[in-house]
């Protein structure tokens, strides 16, 4: 395998791995503000353009977030298909800061409350 290949694969893991925690630390989020709520996965779905994070619950799902795979910049979702304009954070650059502000509830992806960029 040639060492370029190696290298994509190995950001490619690398960004699965932060999404993974991010949703992981979401459900956390979640289970420790609702205890006796049933419980709320986050889960997400790479496409071509965007990665879906998602909200999934007995009575369905619902999109919390994207992320633009090609700049790695967070988005509010405006519908089920569709981000908001402008980004809210970046993947790369604030990953921690994303892990401490997170939500369950998306209340940190409103423009107003947006790290630097």
């Amino acid at each position: 395998m040639e060492s370029g290949q190696k290298e994509k694969e190995s950001m490619i893991n690398e960004y699965i791995n932060f999404v993974e925690e991010w949703c992981e630390i979401l459900e956390s989020k979640f289970k420790a503000k609702y205890p006796t709520n049933p419980p709320v996965k986050y889960g997400f779905k790479i496409n071509k353009k965007y990665t879906k994070i998602m909200r999934i619950e007995s009575s369905g799902s619902s999109v919390h977030a994207f992320v633009d795979n090609s700049n790695l910049d967070i988005l509010k979702a405006a519908t089920w298909n569709s981000p908001a304009k402008g980004a809210r954070y970046n993947l790369a650059k604030n990953f921690d800061r994303v892990l401490e502000v997170c939500d369950p509830h998306g209340g940190y992806l409103y423009s107003g409350r947006k790290a630097t960029v």
